[in-house]
């Protein structure tokens, strides 16, 4: 026997038979009508809680995309940051390999490197070039303008071919290739 329960009065329905009808509704059509609203009744009961539950998946689902998709900007971001520092050292090895290789190769890099220093900073007479002693001799050999008249030019064996040191001034401009580098990655880094 199954369990009994107590029902309010108001849920009830009271029986009242079809009166429009032909005649006394049978008990099995009852049945079958209350059969009918019982599955469309708990049918819709069922939908609904299949909608709060697909609700609460899809919430979850975009907190979980959402979740992940911060991941990965936070990868990437910190990728990003840590290949920028390679890329950067790759890209100044690769400039530094040309430049040694024109260097090598005859190009007169000491010549116009001090050129374009004096010009820059305005240098005039009383300045002090100092280069690799195979870059003075390539300076010396060459046309007049390559030295300005009142800068002196001198040997420095320290000086690696096509590095200038230019002093001037109590100053002096350092334009070797790692030290203009360096200066190069402090200002990409924004450190100067």
């Amino acid at each position: 026997m199954s369990p009994s329960r107590i029902v309010e009065s108001a849920a009830v329905e009271p029986f009242r038979p079809d009166r429009h009808g032909s005649g006394p509704v049978s008990l099995e059509a009852q049945l079958e009508e209350a059969y009918r609203r019982g599955h469309r009744e708990g049918r819709a009961e069922g939908e609904r809680a299949a909608a709060q539950q697909l609700d609460a998946a899809r919430e979850e689902l975009a907190a979980t995309v959402a979740r992940s998709l911060e991941r990965i900007a936070e990868f990437e971001r910190r990728a990003t940051e840590a290949l920028e520092g390679e890329l950067l050292a790759l890209a100044l090895a690769l400039a530094g390999r040309i430049v040694h290789q024109r260097i090598a190769d005859g190009d007169p890099v000491a010549e116009r490197v001090a050129r374009d220093l004096l010009s820059e900073f305005h240098v005039d007479v009383g300045a002090r070039l100092r280069v690799n002693p195979d870059d003075r001799r390539r300076m010396l050999a060459g046309d007049a303008e390559s030295v300005p008249r009142g800068v002196e030019l001198v040997e420095d064996a320290g000086l690696a071919p096509g590095e200038v040191l230019v002093e001037w001034r109590d100053e002096q401009i350092d334009a070797r290739f790692d030290a203009v580098v360096s200066q190069l990655v402090a200002e990409l880094r924004g450190e100067r």
